[in-house]
């Protein structure tokens, strides 16, 4: 193509394959200035993120992470709670059903010689007990409370030379260390017995406990009777609270009227920021007929 300028002179402009003029929207890969000189055209591949694609991934990620932490120290403290209390279930199942055992054993002292003009010869063995309906706390007891005291025999029989059996027993509430930052008060229950009637833990506290009948011979042992050693001491930890109630098995009256003595006990959970983590735990002993029940501690 050939221009005439004004001065006379030619001037060509020669178009090239593959050449691009500016702005006329070619496919080619590259494009010429009018200098000669080619600029190559790249395509757009970005790779990086903005402030707030950044921001947003941020939050994402922290609600997340959030979540599981939270799940994990729901799931940690379900787990730390349910195996305290099913290990304290257990703990206080066996207390109670050997305190039940023991309790449903009490018996007056009763002598049996033939050849005596007085052939029986009973002596009465109460028990004694706090109030009915006693509420012993252990967020303000600050010195041990005697509950109970029972005694557990078996007659002597002279003609069959069967020696008896007199084993006097004494359920004690014992407070615990004092509550500290984030953990309660809680307190121990003492179930004590022993074929010795003149042990420390009896004398000076209730008098005619232990009781004894000076007929028939009372030397036998707790062995001979399936009742273990001659001292008998367990305990069970970590209660709050104990209740105690006892009366007629029935709405009947009399002498001869079953009695039963019960114990319900509140168990917390130690520690203080699991506020509704607790359980109760009761046990109801009969009372064999001809004992009575009494005041006094």
């Amino acid at each position: 193509m050939v221009f005439q300028a004004a001065n006379g002179v030619d001037e060509r402009s020669q178009m090239t394959a593959g050449s691009h003029i500016p702005g006329s929207g070619g496919l080619g890969s590259s494009s010429r200035l009018p200098h000669g000189r080619a600029v190559a055209t790249i395509p757009s591949t970005r790779k990086t993120f903005t402030l707030v694609e950044t921001l947003i991934a941020m939050g994402v990620f922290t609600l997340f992470f959030g979540g599981l932490f939270a799940f994990y120290r729901m799931g940690s403290s379900m787990y730390s709670s349910g195996t305290w209390r099913f290990t304290q279930q257990k703990a206080a199942q066996h207390f109670l059903l050997q305190f039940k055992e023991r309790l449903e054993q009490t018996a007056n002292l009763t002598a049996v010689n033939p050849g005596l003009a007085t052939q029986v010869s009973i002596v009465p063995t109460p028990l004694y007990t706090v109030p009915v309906g006693t509420v012993v706390d252990f967020s303000t007891l600050t010195n041990p409370k005697n509950l109970l005291f029972f005694t557990v025999t078996k007659p002597a029989l002279a003609d069959s030379g069967r020696k008896g059996l007199n084993m006097p027993h004494a359920l004690i509430a014992i407070p615990g260390p004092p509550a500290t930052a984030g953990r309660r008060r809680t307190g121990e229950l003492r179930l004590f017995g022993t074929n010795d009637i003149n042990s420390t833990v009896f004398t000076s506290t209730i008098a005619g406990f232990p009781a004894n009948n000076t007929v028939g011979d009372w030397s036998g042992t707790p062995q001979q009777f399936g009742l273990g050693n001659p001292t008998f001491d367990i305990s069970l930890t970590g209660i709050g609270r104990i209740e105690i109630d006892f009366g007629n098995a029935s709405t009947t009256t009399g002498p001869d009227v079953a009695k039963v003595y019960s114990l319900n006990l509140v168990f917390p959970h130690p520690e203080s920021r699991y506020a509704n983590a607790s359980f109760t735990q009761t046990v109801q002993a009969k009372i064999p007929f001809g004992v009575d029940i009494q005041g006094g501690l």
